[in-house]
């Protein structure tokens, strides 16, 4: 099997063929699955393939091989289909035929099916619905479109992709003026641009390529801008679909993925690159040609979807590191640049919190914590450190805002939910099962792991919280404390959902939210001070956190020895000494170790982190 353009362009022509000749070799059509060598093929060619998240999907035509970078926000219950079936033929013995990978079961102009043949093969598939990755950062987006354009020119003829529809509109006066909104803001930033000898965005600078310092500017935050959508018969996707999503602002489009595997190993909020055969059709299916059995889904002219040939859970969403990171040679280089890179990524939050060395030091803690052992009735979750800052008033009241620009320019995936009455009445932040519609309807707390949630509680204003606010809440509660997303049903309790997500609260008096590091502002600088950091520097703080979540971390024997030893002797000075304590303190050691590039605790490491607890403690208390 070679690799061709026709692969892009018409893969179901290769599934037939591969087909036919494992059952003219005499095998049994319910055994048939893509050779190995074949995926291995599509996978390595990765960069030939449209990717729906760079390619405008009014351009792609149904039947094409896609990839889609996405996560999974709904499963829907298995759906039964005809895998293989007999045709009669006029002209000799009938023949074996699959619908594999295809939305419509027989293929048009065949009526000489044998429904009863006994040589008929029913399977089922898992149709589960994905949308693109909420929260992306636009780094991430433009860095991923960046490889397509270098890696992959689209040839339109080669690729049968068709011309671009012209767009008629669902809920045309809104449509109308999103676009005119959409307009004007572009206008006033090609203006903007016109008038200015620099760039002030992290991520505008990053896009020109060079490496001057830039300063980034931290009261506006870069939003993710995603402007594909998905077409129906006229171009645009069904507003009911469109926004059933986690993150509403997003303008992201999502598909109905069907995977083939017989037992599904996703759950709910991985990860995935999905390759696939796309199919996005204009009419309804006729009801005679098709069969198929399970979920009431919605029609491809409303929902595409990507019939799944092969998936790749992502180890992470960093598009200038390579898809495995755990390799010896990629943790050699992480070991290496670590201290450096970690004393750049502190200076600049040194800088953003006004001189506040503990602060900036525990904020980096923060950014590169990741949960790492959580126990099976989920009373104990280590590895996290959420955390709140307060005391943001005054001259500090943009601190909110500058961190949000700056962490959505480091961080894969960053969401700042403003913690305004009207949001957290309206807003909904558990995921709920819709039994009208058989769907799940979107939760803003839908993240994917890895994920940095900034909770702005400087944005809270005086008023009554409705029954929808006190459960978004408790939702924010119950995530900071246990790394669980709860989802609702009607007739039975909340099902729990385990997430990792990393959450930052940042508030005028100390926050409401359980937050169990709770750390008030003590500035060092008497001014704000710009942050300048060159693209480079950006990406090396970006490559650094992802590797410091990544890394494998150990206590060797005589390390555990030690802390055991020390934790007894402490004890016995401080009473209020308790065995959560240990673990704090514990979590806190594992994070100085991983982000100064130790894969293992040493007895030097151990005492610098029972100090930096004990300094974090005596904050706490005197600001009590």
């Amino acid at each position: 099997f070679v690799f061709t353009m026709s692969v892009l362009s018409s893969p179901l022509n290769i599934v037939d063929g591969l087909f036919s000749d494992f059952i003219q070799a005499g095998n049994n059509a319910s055994s048939f699955a893509l050779p190995q060598s074949v995926v291995d093929e599509i996978v390595s060619n990765r960069e030939k393939i449209p990717s729906l998240n760079d390619v405008d999907r009014m351009h792609i035509s149904p039947g094409s091989l896609v990839r889609f970078r996405c996560m999974v926000q709904d499963t829907h219950n298995p759906e039964l289909y005809m895998d293989a079936y007999e045709v009669a033929s006029e002209e000799g013995p009938s023949i074996m035929k699959t619908s594999r990978y295809r939305e419509e079961t027989f293929i048009d102009g065949e009526n000489a099916v044998k429904i009863e043949s006994p040589r008929n093969v029913l399977k089922s598939r898992h149709p589960l619905h994905c949308v693109p990755v909420p929260g992306e950062s636009p780094w991430v987006i433009v860095g991923f479109e960046k490889q397509a354009e270098i890696d992959h020119k689209l040839e339109m003829d080669d690729l049968n992709i068709t011309s671009p529809l012209k767009r008629a509109h669902i809920d045309s006066d809104d449509e109308d003026e999103e676009e005119e909104e959409n307009e004007e803001e572009e206008k006033g930033e090609k203006k903007a641009q016109a008038n200015s000898n620099h760039k002030t965005s992290a991520t505008s600078a990053m896009e020109e390529g060079d490496d001057e310092r830039v300063a980034i500017d931290m009261n506006t935050p870069v939003k993710t801008r995603r402007t594909n959508k998905f077409s129906t018969d006229d171009g645009t996707v069904s507003s009911h679909h469109k926004h059933n999503l986690p993150l509403e602002q997003e303008q992201a489009s999502p598909a109905l993925v069907k995977v083939y595997d017989e037992e599904l190993s996703l759950r709910i909020h991985d990860v995935i690159e999905v390759f696939g055969v796309y199919m996005n059709i204009p009419e309804p299916q006729k009801e005679e040609s098709n069969f198929s059995v399970g979920a009431v889904l919605p029609s491809p002219s409303v929902l595409p979807r990507i019939h799944c040939i092969h998936f790749v859970p992502l180890q992470h969403l960093n598009p200038h590191l390579p898809p495995a990171i755990d390799s010896e040679a990629a943790l050699n280089s992480f070991e290496s640049s670590a201290l450096r890179v970690r004393k750049l990524l502190k200076n600049v939050l040194k800088k953003i919190l006004w001189g506040d060395d503990l602060l900036a030091e525990y904020l980096l803690l923060h950014l590169t914590s990741t949960v790492r052992f959580r126990s099976k009735d989920n009373t104990l979750v280590l590895g996290h450190l959420p955390l709140n800052i307060y005391g943001l008033v005054d001259e500090f009241s943009d601190i909110p805002k500058r961190l949000s620009g700056f962490l959505s320019a480091i961080t894969t995936c960053s969401h700042s939910f403003d913690m305004s009455l009207r949001n957290l009445n309206t807003t909904r932040m558990n995921p709920k099962k819709n039994y009208n519609t058989d769907r799940l309807e979107a939760g803003a707390l839908q993240l994917c792991d890895g994920t940095h949630l900034t909770l702005n509680e400087t944005a809270m204003d005086e008023g009554d919280l409705i029954d929808r606010g006190v459960k978004n809440l408790i939702a924010l509660q119950h995530l900071l404390q246990v790394q669980q997303l709860l989802f609702e049903f009607d007739h039975i309790r909340p099902v729990p959902f385990n997430l990792d997500v990393q959450m930052l609260v940042l508030s005028e008096g100390k926050s409401l939210l359980p937050a169990k590091t709770k750390l008030k502002l003590e500035p060092s600088f008497s001014e704000k001070e710009p942050v300048h950091v060159s693209n480079e520097e950006q990406q090396s703080i970006r490559d650094y956190i992802v590797m410091v979540k990544k890394a494998p971390y150990s206590i060797p024997e005589d390390v555990q020895d030690v802390v055991s030893d020390d934790f007894s002797t402490r004890r016995q000075k401080e009473k209020s000494l308790q065995g959560d304590s240990l673990h704090r303190m514990l979590n806190l050691a594992r994070a100085l170790s991983l982000s100064k590039g130790h894969t293992s605790l040493t007895k030097e490491l151990w005492s610098e982190a029972q100090e930096l607890d004990t300094t974090i403690m005596l904050r706490m208390k005197a600001t009590m």
